[in-house]
């Protein structure tokens, strides 16, 4: 009986051990992905502020300078 015991307890510990493990790797993966995930946001943004900064500058100053000329 002893013996059941034994390998029960370390099943037990075996399996509280793989659940352990799986979770540090998935915790590890989902850190890795929000690293990634955390770069492609930023390079996303800076995307869209180069693209609006770009359509801002192309935009706001041609339509100053004509009324600008208007005025003149």
């Amino acid at each position: 009986m002893s013996s059941g015991n034994i390998t029960l307890v370390s099943t037990r510990l075996n399996f509280n051990v793989r659940i352990r493990s799986g979770c540090y790797t998935s915790l590890y993966n989902l850190h890795i992905l929000f690293i990634h995930q955390f770069a492609f946001r930023l390079l996303l943004v800076a995307l869209n502020f180069m693209l609006c900064y770009s359509c801002f500058m192309s935009g706001t100053i041609p339509s100053k300078m004509y009324k600008i000329s208007r005025k003149i």
